[in-house]
């Protein structure tokens, strides 16, 4: 009986975090499409988000928290339970980062702008974010080397960023502001897909159980 109720709850942890993971893939695709759009209200609806993505996160490091102590799991139960706290983490930093893109979309609406590079690095963030809490709850290591392979083309979309920026402020110098803001934009992408490699990484971990993966 211990055990079924043990079951049960990580059970009801998985399905939460899953709920979390959509969630927060949403709000990247809307801080982008709100971007692309110069879509305020829509930015507005990002950025209202983060209440129910704070939540989501405080409710399951506690719940991880008071299943560790009523239960005293062992072995891989006690490994998934302590990696979700981390996991969850990273998926709350991720919410984080596209309520940052959404509230940069008041700054740049005026900027009929649109750089493909900068729209793709989100196509990226989505992906990746996507396979990286999949690949947790799924204990599928082909989503982490597919979570590798996306961190390494957001790092070559990234480096190409700045070179364009400069290029459109020497030509345009009114385009100072918008370029500037671009700049956050593209840091803030890149940073997420270095929050999803973080869960990628603890993935490795809870199916492999072994030090390196740490």
């Amino acid at each position: 009986m211990p055990r079924t109720r043990l079951m049960g709850e990580i059970n009801r942890i998985k399905d939460d975090m899953k709920e979390m993971g959509i969630l927060v893939c949403r709000d990247i695709t809307d801080a982008m499409s709100s971007l692309e759009k110069k879509d305020v209200v829509l930015a507005k609806n990002v950025i209202e988000d983060d209440t129910r993505v704070n939540k989501l996160y405080s409710d399951l490091k506690e719940r991880c928290i008071q299943t560790i102590a009523l239960h005293q799991p062992v072995a891989k139960d006690l490994r998934f339970l302590t990696i979700t706290i981390d996991v969850v983490y990273n998926l709350e930093r991720i919410a984080d980062y596209s309520d940052d893109i959404a509230e940069i979309v008041y700054f740049v609406r005026k900027y009929p702008i649109n750089l493909e590079e900068i729209m793709e690095m989100g196509v990226v963030a989505n992906r990746i974010t996507e396979n990286a809490y999949r690949s947790f709850l799924e204990r599928d290591l082909e989503l982490v080397d597919a979570v590798g392979r996306d961190e390494e083309r957001m790092d070559e979309l990234f480096g190409k960023i700045f070179p364009l920026l400069k290029d459109l402020v020497n030509e345009k110098p009114g385009k100072f502001i918008f370029a500037m803001n671009m700049i956050m934009v593209a840091k803030y992408l890149e940073r997420i897909a270095d929050h999803a490699f973080n869960i990628a990484h603890r993935t490795r971990y809870a199916v492999l159980g072994d030090a390196e993966s740490i």
